[in-house]
């Protein structure tokens, strides 16, 4: 008995004795600058040893220290260590690993513009070298998104990719921009953008119409008609553009087919900062933009309001010529807005914990005089990563934003601020009261116009509103609270196989506030829009990659994939009419109340796989296969297939070109083929009823289906239509890749 104790606890200490023999090996320390050819330190350049899975930035003067874990050194090692930063060549140095070592090791990178071994992100978690690239992926880094201040990730990108077009609906703080990837491609009547991935997980991108923006000139809430109401900002909004440290554009169906039924318009995979290991990095920086409209309005200012030299009270200004004071009603609408914005990040960590923190704060005044013309938001984003054991890591990415905009009515309604204010005639003085920000009412109070420059009471309203009423009085808000992010786990239970699960989860309240009061002429007894936006996508994710080399000549990789996603959106709306004391803004000061209820619910589940084989190091080909099932399909339609193949081949090292003709520095063929499609719209599958307002397709009084009391239903706009399926794209694309001077000078064509 005691010698069978003697062994218990003698294993016992063995055991417990050898976490401190492993703990008591030091981890390996590699130091040293990175420096261009002139010698100049290189900033924020990737220093990293793939095979032990470590990297590290580099500092303002290029130097960079890289501690390599103890559990991750076998003795006597040899592994590459390798520099590289986008606008460089890439540099790998070989280096002798063993515990506790002290190494320096200095690299100095060439100027190059086309980099064939940069590392490219192609969806799904599926990373590759640029060089084995069958199709057009446009790649933007973080330092070029910021490098001119934009209030939003998508206007950051303007300019900065082929093929991409930017199209701002106004120049307004808070205006969505439009996004177009290779032209429209969907024959719905809808705007569908791209599909946005951040960090593997797709966001929310939507622009939220309310009911009561369209319902002045006959739209609907699927179908809005965008001439009246306000510009709304889309949640691509929320994004601070500073906390990105990468951006990959999939242009095309070959692309984007792995992402299947959502991408037939394209795909932008947006990859945020993270920490390194090292001591704590801080970055503060504060900028200041002017912010003004580049052109005004030629408006006559010689005659009144009339016709044919003759002074009258009506729309034209083509009267008597002007004697006294003459006002340019363009000019008096605008000023010069500014954008403020501040942004602080920490970034840091050990060899096996890193962390990233950033907070930013962005306010833009727009160029509309007045206070009611701001976009404003704090955002806030920790990324954080630990290691557990030598083969596991986890990683937290956690992100709010907190978006508040007021927009000015500008459409083309009664209330519309250039209707108001450009056909005021200039000899008409918009705001002859002295009365602070109340010039544009009587000395009783009242809402003037120059078609009623002297009202009587309270709703006795012209024409058009009066553009200072309009920007002071009709107010539009809209709060936004959002919170995003996602947690995963990387496993590799042996050196050719990595486990990948993704659970990422994107949830906003947006908070819509529309004010009319009573005086206004579009609803002169006051009007009051009152609305709650929720919307919630949870996503999962879950790969498994193989990466092998069969033989010197001959390696590849096979990715095998699952995904489920659940998007739930509810919006809730009142509106009210007639304010029963003037002033007030609740609904519970109105004296009709009309509620507006919309959600929807869609749930998708889909498998993909894609596998590459790389031949020689010169021919690369690409095959991929995805499976989407959606609720939004009907039910003889519930699956889908897109496939996708490509392949590059780099013939320069074919035929050794670059000793036969030295100043081209590589030359690659390209050739691909793919499908991607667009889901069905929201219950296209099933007809329904709704409770909306009947417009007369104009201007005209609308009919309502509950009316004195007595409920009613109308149908859709739209057939059910039980064989509904997706939208279906098929794209080939073939391009050719050229570098010359050392890679200094890049030329690529597309064909598609």
């Amino acid at each position: 008995m005691k010698f069978q104790l003697w062994k218990a606890v003698s294993a016992l200490a063995l055991i417990a004795s050898l976490p401190a023999a492993v703990w008591a090996q030091e981890a390996a320390t590699v130091t040293g600058r990175v420096t261009s050819e002139t010698g100049a330190g290189v900033v924020a350049a990737t220093v990293g040893i793939p095979t032990a899975g470590v990297t590290a930035q580099t500092g303002p003067d290029g130097t960079y220290t890289l501690t390599v874990p103890a559990s991750r050194i076998r003795s006597g090692q040899q592994v590459q260590i390798t520099a590289q930063r986008v606008g460089f060549q890439t540099q790998s140095l070989g280096i002798t690993l063993t515990p506790g070592a002290r190494i320096a090791r200095n690299f100095q990178l060439g100027t190059q513009a086309v980099q064939l071994q940069e590392i490219v992100a192609t969806g799904v978690g599926i990373t590759t070298t640029r060089e084995r690239l069958g199709t057009s992926i446009a790649s933007v880094s973080g330092e070029e998104l910021t490098r001119v201040q934009a209030p939003s990730v998508a206007q950051a990108l303007q300019g900065k990719a082929a093929g991409v077009q930017i199209i701002s609906a106004s120049g307004e703080a808070g205006a969505p921009p439009n996004i177009r990837i290779r032209g429209v491609n969907t024959l719905q009547n809808t705007n569908i953008g791209p599909l946005f991935i951040v960090d593997g997980v797709p966001v929310n991108t939507q622009e939220n119409v309310l009911p009561a923006s369209v319902r002045s000139v006959g739209g609907t809430s699927a179908n809005p008609v965008t001439l009246s109401g306000t510009v709304a900002s889309n949640r691509i909004a929320d994004i601070n553009p500073n906390d990105i440290a990468s951006v990959e554009i999939l242009k095309g169906a070959a692309a984007a087919a792995v992402y299947g039924a959502r991408a037939a318009s394209g795909v932008v995979l947006i990859t945020t900062k993270r920490g390194t290991a090292g001591p704590p990095r801080v970055s503060l920086t504060h900028t200041i933009t002017a912010d003004e409209i580049n052109s005004q309005y030629p408006l006559q200012t010689r005659f009144a309001a009339g016709i044919n030299g003759t002074n009258t009270n009506n729309l034209r200004s083509w009267g008597a010529p002007i004697t006294g004071e003459s006002y340019n009603h363009s000019d008096e609408l605008f000023e010069r807005g500014n954008i403020q914005e501040t942004n602080l990040s920490i970034s840091g960590g050990s060899d096996r914990t890193t962390y990233f923190l950033s907070l930013g704060r962005f306010d833009h005044n727009g160029f509309i005089v007045g206070p009611n013309d701001y976009f404003d938001r704090s955002t806030a984003r920790l990324r954080a990563s630990q290691m557990v054991g030598s083969r596991l890591t986890l990683t937290g990415n956690f992100a709010y934003s907190q978006s508040d905009a007021g927009y000015i009515q500008t459409g083309s309604n009664t209330s519309g601020l250039l209707l108001g204010g450009l056909r005021t005639p200039p000899s008409f003085n918009n705001c002859s009261f002295e009365n602070g920000n109340q010039c544009y009412r009587t000395a009783e109070g009242f809402h003037r116009f120059y078609t009623k420059p002297n009202p009587v009471r309270m709703n006795d309203v012209g024409t058009f509103d009066n553009p200072f009423w309009i920007i002071n009085e009709n107010r539009t808000t809209s709060e936004v609270g959002r919170a995003f992010g996602n947690i995963s786990a990387d496993y590799s239970p042996v050196d050719w196989l990595k486990l990948n699960y993704t659970l990422g989860n994107d949830y906003s309240n947006d908070q819509r506030l529309e004010i009319f009061p009573t005086g206004n002429v579009i609803a002169k007894d006051g009007y009051i829009g009152d609305a709650t936006i929720t919307s919630q996508q949870l996503n999962q994710d879950a790969t498994a990659t193989l990466t092998r080399d069969l033989t010197d000549a001959i390696g590849g990789s096979l990715t095998l994939g699952w995904n489920r996603n659940a998007r739930d959106f509810v919006r809730q709306y009142v509106e009210g009419q007639t304010l029963i004391a003037p002033g007030i803004f609740t609904l519970d000061n109105t004296v009709d109340r009309t509620p507006d209820n919309y959600e929807y619910h869609i749930r998708s589940e889909s498998w993909f796989g894609q596998a590459q084989v790389n031949l020689f190091d010169q021919l690369f080909l690409t095959g991929a296969l995805r499976n989407d099932g959606f609720s939004t399909f009907a039910e003889s339609q519930k699956r889908h297939w897109y496939p996708k193949a490509s392949a590059a081949w780099t013939f320069s090292e074919t035929f050794s070109l670059a000793d036969r003709f030295p100043a081209l520095a590589s030359a690659k063929a390209r050739v691909a083929w793919g499908q991607a499609g667009n889901e069905p719209p929201v219950y296209g599958v099933i007809g329904g009823f709704t409770g909306a307002d009947i417009a007369d397709a104009g201007w005209g009084t609308f009919i309502r289906t509950t009316t004195g009391g007595q409920g009613g239903l109308v149908r859709g706009a739209a057939r059910d239509q039980p064989d509904l399926g997706p939208e279906r794209t098929t794209e080939t694309e073939a391009g050719i890749d050229l570098a010359f001077l050392r890679d200094c000078i890049g030329l690529s064509a597309t064909y598609y």
